[in-house]
């Protein structure tokens, strides 16, 4: 769809989806409900799958350049972490996307993308600040660099 293009022996099985201006090429793969788009390349050995989204100017080229995380926010969506172009990283949880330190800012807030209600809010501050946490740690332990 778009401009997308799958090239060299990528593979892009069990309804994963690319499109928009994405690519995806040499070994990489897309599976499950997996989903690149934007200006986003999956290539080398990556593998992108389950519920995972990669957007934007996503650069992906290893296994450890993604980790999705389920069940990671009010809306029970999955939380994808995955490099960028730029050496950085981008975090996607449900309707909301940044960095975690933007993670942890909005856990301390009020107001949510969601507009959930205060009971939901304080039931899923901690899982914010864990998954900021467990996604600060993934950099850490692959030398991605960037943390905030």
């Amino acid at each position: 769809i778009g401009n997308a293009q799958v090239a060299d022996n990528a593979l892009v099985i069990d309804r994963g989806q690319v499109f928009g201006n994405a690519r995806v090429a040499d070994n990489a793969l897309v599976a499950d409900n997996a989903l690149v788009f934007g200006n986003a390349l999956v290539t080398g050995n990556a593998q992108v799958t389950g519920n995972a989204r990669v957007t934007g100017n996503a650069y992906v080229s290893r296994r450890d350049h993604v980790l999705t995380i389920s069940s990671a926010s009010s809306e029970g969506s999955h939380a994808t972490l995955f490099r960028t172009a730029d050496g950085g990283h981008r975090l996607i949880a449900g309707c909301w996307d940044g960095t975690t330190a933007d993670l942890r800012a909005l856990a301390d807030q009020d107001e949510w993308p969601s507009d959930c209600d205060e009971q939901t809010r304080e039931r899923f501050r901690p899982v914010l600040v864990a998954v900021a946490d467990m996604c600060d740690a993934h950099m850490r332990a692959y030398e991605w660099g960037g943390l905030s």
